[in-house]
């Protein structure tokens, strides 16, 4: 039984989001950064939030999928839930409020399933989905 349990364990991925915890952050944005995160195979877009004495890296998304991001300096309210890989915590996003703007930026669904996987293009970069987008438009009437 317990080799089974192992088994399964490897199978799953390290990267992902538990709806079980979720948190709400309101803090300001303090670096914004591309990097790979452990148990992703993409460059994703983080950002650093402070709240208090507290400084959270927050996971938007792959960063050709992140077209609208909070600037520098911005209050922000982040949705989302912890994830731990190796000694460094980050909260995965599932929404993020911008009070500046007050726009709000959606990148899961309520159970925390990544909104680029519903457009079947989770490896495909923004160059290549451009590019389909305006040949789809050729030969369409405005």
């Amino acid at each position: 039984m317990s080799i089974l349990v192992t088994f399964v364990f490897l199978l799953l991925p390290r990267y992902f989001y538990n709806v079980k915890d979720t948190i709400q952050l309101a803090g300001k944005v303090m670096d914004l950064q591309r990097e790979k995160t452990e148990g992703s195979d993409v460059a994703q877009v983080v950002m650093s939030i402070t709240k208090g004495d507290s400084i959270y890296k927050v996971v938007l998304g792959p960063s050709w999928f992140v077209e609208q991001i909070p600037g520098i300096g911005d209050s922000c309210t982040v949705y989302g839930a912890f994830f731990r890989a190796g000694k460094t915590e980050y909260v995965i996003a599932r929404s993020i409020f911008i009070h500046r703007t007050r726009s709000e930026i959606k990148l899961r669904t309520e159970n925390g399933f990544p909104l680029w996987y519903r457009r079947g293009d989770y490896y495909r970069g923004v160059e290549e989905r451009k590019a389909e987008r305006v040949r789809g438009r050729k030969g369409t009437r405005n």
